[in-house]
């Protein structure tokens, strides 16, 4: 039995992504997310061969039968991306406990930086007013949502804020 994963390494404003199986990277920009990341799974390839639709993916028995795994082989192939970053982009690594129950459309509108207004920023629980940022924000819209959708533990997601990800790089 092995993993899957998607890492990102953010460096003078772009991101460089390197995925594993079929977690996934969203880029949401401008109110809409984009998948980044191509799964590497048996249905995709099937998508990709015209074989399937991505609906029909999303039904199928096979939907999780992936072709790279971290763990079982000592060697796998790994899928690599580049993307600059704006300044309110969002990118969202997720696992497919994620993404198969949360429309990128939703992610989208979880993430949504205009939608999060600077006067919610102190109302953030734990978080003194000077140092609450619209990241923590948004990272408890992630896990409302996934507790209303009853998703597990396994569930893993995180997300790098274009603007403060210049704040470090």
């Amino acid at each position: 039995m092995g993993t899957t994963a998607t890492l990102a390494l953010v460096l003078d404003g772009e991101a460089y992504i390197a995925q594993v199986g079929d977690s996934r990277a969203y880029l949401v920009r401008k109110g809409a997310a984009k998948q980044l990341t191509k799964d590497q799974s048996f249905v995709q390839r099937l998508i990709d061969a015209g074989r399937m639709t991505a609906k029909e993916a999303a039904q199928s028995e096979h939907r999780n039968i992936i072709l790279q795994a971290l763990g079982p082989e000592e060697k796998v192939v790994t899928d690599f991306y580049r993307v600059k970053l704006e300044n309110d982009d969002y990118l969202v690594l997720c696992s497919d406990g994620l993404s198969n129950q949360v429309p990128p459309e939703e992610i989208a509108r979880i993430t949504g930086y205009d939608q999060v207004p600077s006067t919610q920023l102190d109302r953030v629980p734990g978080v003194a007013k000077p140092t609450a940022t619209r990241s923590q924000l948004i990272e408890r819209r992630v896990r409302r949502t996934a507790a209303a959708r009853g998703l597990d533990e396994a569930v893993t997601w995180s997300f790098i804020s274009g603007t403060e990800a210049r704040a470090f790089g």
